[in-house]
């Protein structure tokens, strides 16, 4: 799997968080062993009975699975599966298919494209929350975890946007990945420069919950 997570035609950008929460090196998010002190902007804060390595990772664990923006990315993936299929972290970390209907490349994109949201969405709400802090009492604008949350979500849509708009129908997606495909489909379309031929191409499946779009 590493190897063709390398090997997959998209920017290095959205494969380098998943590659450092595997070598436990995400910063600021346990990586290291490091667990940084104090609570995190949404309120959560490491059980004080833990020793350093715990606290490390129950705070990887709250950065890429428990902080609100990551219970939202999370929840709009869940949107998009199967009924009845639930959502792991091993799922998500390890990019391993939910569902033996999902093409494993693409929940290979949609998994990066995840990962790398949540990562930016702790360093977003961290810089909102430290802004705050600075700001005058009548100044205060929204909670840093609901704002870094709502953004988010629209990255997360524009993370899978970024690779069907690549155009690239990868090879062994070919009559393998329909057009309905859960997030990212295939269609048959007529060749622009022959319309006697036929060409592939990438469909965005990805469904927000009515509830989280944006107003």
């Amino acid at each position: 799997r590493i190897k063709k997570t390398w090997g997959l035609q998209w920017g290095n950008k959205f494969k380098e968080t998943w590659w450092r929460l595997l070598l436990e090196g995400v910063p600021a998010a346990g990586g290291h062993g490091i667990a940084l002190n104090g609570p995190c902007p949404c309120g959560w804060v490491a059980p004080a009975h833990l020793d350093a390595p715990s606290r490390a990772a129950a705070q990887r664990d709250h950065v890429f699975w428990h902080c609100p923006p990551a219970t939202a990315v999370r929840r709009v993936l869940a949107h998009n599966l199967p009924a009845g299929v639930q959502l792991q972290a091993k799922h998500l970390w390890l990019l391993q298919p939910p569902c033996e209907t999902l093409h494993p490349q693409v929940w290979m994109v949609v998994g990066l494209a995840a990962l790398t949201v949540m990562a930016s969405a702790r360093k977003h709400m961290w810089a909102l929350h430290i802004n705050r802090r600075q700001q005058a009492p009548n100044q205060q604008a929204a909670d840093p975890h609901v704002a870094a949350t709502r953004r988010a979500v629209a990255r997360l849509v524009d993370g899978v946007r970024d690779f069907v708009d690549l155009g690239r129908v990868p090879d062994a997606w070919v009559g393998k990945v329909q057009a309905d495909h859960a997030f990212i489909g295939v269609r048959s379309v007529a060749d622009p420069a022959n319309s006697e031929l036929r060409m592939h191409a990438l469909v965005h499946n990805m469904n927000i919950p009515a509830d989280m779009l944006m107003p």
